[in-house]
């Protein structure tokens, strides 16, 4: 059993379990999606109007962004820029209209969420395995199980969207039965052979 590398691996299976502290911290929030473009009259008649000097500057920096990004923006939050339905936006002496509609959580973060914790579970029974079974056959868990643990949180922790959280879900499910698989065959000897008994 190599020490560096069980202490290694449960350095990140901790960081694993303590993950949903600071990885994707909104991925149970809903999803606004704000579309923008110039009102016309009928747009100005029929909905409310403000200001864009009185806007917080949060909510300018969305309008802006939108704007700046084809017109649409969608951010995951619990405290969205603009609530769910229609406002004019009057900036000197254009108009704008920004319609926002409001969509529910991702399933796929919220599970990536959650694996990234049972990874953690995976990794720290893996080594505690090892402890007690290395100290005979000098076994110790594979090092790719830490790196793919500290990829997955790296990549999670950078802003990832629903169709590479999947990605990364399924990633992070194949190695975390690996792990899971490495510790149950480990402990009953299917990887390492035991020791004959003496006669």
């Amino acid at each position: 059993m190599d020490r560096r590398v069980v202490c290694f691996i449960v350095a990140v299976g901790m960081l694993l379990l303590s993950s949903s502290l600071f990885v994707l911290p909104h991925a149970a929030d809903p999803t606004y999606r704000h579309a923008v473009h110039a009102a016309d009259a009928a747009d100005t008649d029929r909905t409310a109007t403000v200001a864009y000097a009185t806007l917080s500057p949060a909510t300018q920096a969305a309008f802006d962004d939108a704007r700046s990004t084809d017109g649409v923006l969608v951010e995951r939050t619990a405290d969205p820029a603009f609530e769910a339905g229609r406002v004019v936006v009057v900036r000197g002496d254009d108009r704008f209209l920004v319609r926002t509609t409001r969509g529910p959580a991702s399933t796929t973060l919220v599970w990536l969420k959650q694996s990234l914790t049972t990874f953690g579970v995976a990794l720290c029974g893996a080594a505690g395995v090892s402890i007690r079974e290395g100290r005979r056959d000098g076994t110790s868990p594979p090092l790719w199980f830490a790196f793919v643990g500290l990829g997955a949180l790296w990549f999670a922790s950078t802003g990832i969207g629903t169709a590479q959280g999947a990605v990364l879900l399924l990633v992070v499910v194949a190695a975390q039965f690996a792990a899971l698989w490495w510790g149950v065959a480990t402990a009953t000897g299917t990887v390492v052979p035991r020791p004959l008994a003496d006669d």
